[in-house]
């Protein structure tokens, strides 16, 4: 997984990189649409860097099932700490729902 998540972020900074080389080479201003995408590339590199530590730092049971927006299209499954899911005697049934599975 976080093999993964380090290949995804590799392919993100390669489209930050063409970005800003096709705007250097071309000598073309950087449009409103390239800053807009620009953030959104650096707002998913910052989430999977996140989820990359808190696997290496916390002892994670279980992961939840995120689903993105439009500004943030991140859809996948995402570690979280028992301790931070707000009904645990509830987990079997979200597990259940299709919103929670446990780490093998």
């Amino acid at each position: 997984m976080k093999k993964h998540i380090e290949e995804k972020i590799t392919h993100l900074r390669a489209e930050i990189k063409a970005i800003d080389y096709t705007s250097s080479v071309d000598n073309l201003i950087m449009t409103e649409y390239d800053n807009q995408r620009i953030l959104e590339l650096k707002s998913k590199i910052q989430v999977l860097n996140e989820i990359i530590m808190t696997y290496e730092i916390n002892n994670v049971e279980y992961e939840h099932l995120f689903v993105s927006t439009e500004t943030c299209p991140i859809d996948g499954w995402y570690p979280i700490e028992t301790s931070r899911i707000k009904e645990p005697e509830k987990i079997e049934e979200f597990i259940k729902q299709g919103i929670l599975r446990k780490i093998i």
